[in-house]
């Protein structure tokens, strides 16, 4: 069936209950709808229907119905970036299964709250929060659940730099999928691997995974699936200098993501669109793309991808001598790097600060923040660094 065809059988069942009064069968409906409006990017009419859904369940006293629209009116505020409600949403959830000792969604809670508090920058939380979600699959005898908890696990260790555990945990993944003939699931892990392979610099292992992965999404026309197996591929073919094809990658990745209403991953691909362009030295396209993603990651309160869009800009505007709206950009991205303590990072903003004030003719801004540079370097014990800095302002760079 189309997804249109899908949704008008669901609004008739929905009619059907209020027809006959069923509060019940009413929030069943509503749950089923918004499931079907969040595969669709459908994000309003998700969040609409789910509502529905908790305050139907609700008067009609299904516990199980209110945890499940909970948690899918969570997942969607997720997508949206407002982090903060989805805490709060799936935490509503995770209650109600608690109190009815629900082993079955209180794994999928558990699971769920592990990714956001991972999408947060809580490891450390997010993975007690999928160690106790393996727990409950384990004794329930879940491999289904087991191998997105896997997943979630070797990706967790793929973000901590631990490259051979994200791997084992992400074949194991794998090889559940296999075995249980998921192959929406087998493409998840075919493009979480070859991110770990790309890391490793084994490029045509990567490229050969994401292939095989596309090879099952394509067909089967799976948005989430494409969005993401678009934006590696991309990655690839820009860290290896193919640009036309990265562009072309992340393209289809940032189009995708606009019909999936997700901010974070639009954010991700129109930054790494900024680069393409700015290593093509199309710099007109390079700044409209970026000031693209900064809007993006300032509307989700993503503070690293702030950082990152907020540099890249100072040094575009930079490269077109227009230092006055430079100078915010780097300040800005100093600023965030401040508030997630990264004193590396801020003693990078520094030097850049640095050099955009010398070519500007501003001698002493220049000395003041390439001190400051020098002093956090050797702070940090990176005593290389410091001593570029001085062999830079000794050559007459300032």
């Amino acid at each position: 069936m189309s997804r249109r065809e899908i949704e008008a059988q669901l609004l008739e069942e929905l009619a059907q209950a209020e027809i006959a009064g069923d509060k019940q069968e009413m929030a069943a409906a509503s749950l089923r709808l918004g499931h079907a409006h969040k595969r669709a990017g459908q994000l309003e009419q998700a969040e609409a229907a789910y509502q529905r859904a908790q305050v139907l369940a609700e008067k009609s006293e299904n516990v199980q119905l209110e945890a499940d629209a909970y948690s899918g009116w969570g997942l969607v505020c997720e997508v949206q970036g407002n982090l903060g409600q989805a805490w709060e949403l799936l935490m509503a959830s995770y209650e109600i299964n608690k109190a009815g000792e629900d082993r079955v969604r209180l794994a999928d809670n558990y699971s769920n709250l592990g990714f956001l508090a991972h999408m947060q920058g809580d490891f450390a939380d997010a993975e007690r929060l999928y160690g106790y979600a393996l727990h409950l699959r384990e004794e329930l005898a879940d491999q289904a659940g087991r191998a997105v908890d896997y997943c979630n696990m070797g990706n967790l260790s793929f973000a901590r730099d631990q490259l051979d555990r994200a791997r084992e945990y992400l074949e194991e993944s794998l090889n559940t999928y296999r075995a249980l003939d998921d192959r929406a699931g087998m493409a998840n892990q075919y493009q979480s691997l070859a991110r770990v392979y790309m890391a490793h610099g084994e490029m045509a292992h990567a490229e050969e995974l994401l292939h095989k992965a596309l090879a099952i999404d394509e067909p089967l026309g799976r948005l989430e699936g494409l969005g993401l197996e678009y934006g590696t591929l991309g990655q690839i073919y820009l860290q290896t200098g193919r640009l036309d094809e990265a562009e072309s990658m992340y393209r289809k990745a940032l189009s995708v993501q606009e019909r999936l209403g997700h901010k974070r991953n639009q954010a991700d691909a129109a930054g790494y669109l900024s680069m393409v362009y700015q290593q093509r030295q199309e710099y007109k396209s390079a700044t409209e793309m970026a000031h693209r993603a900064l809007q993006l990651f300032e509307e989700i309160e993503h503070v690293q991808g702030i950082a990152w869009q907020a540099g890249l800009l100072g040094e575009l505007y930079c490269a077109a001598g227009a230092f006055d709206r430079a100078e915010p950009m780097y300040r800005k991205c100093l600023t965030c790097q401040k508030s997630l303590g990264n004193d590396e990072a801020c003693a990078v903003a520094h030097v850049w600060l640095g050099i955009m004030y010398a070519d500007w003719g501003k001698h002493y801004d220049a000395i003041l923040n390439w001190k400051q540079a020098q002093k956090m370097f050797r702070q940090l014990g990176q005593i290389e660094q410091a001593e570029d800095i001085e062999n830079m302002m000794a050559g007459g760079a300032l």
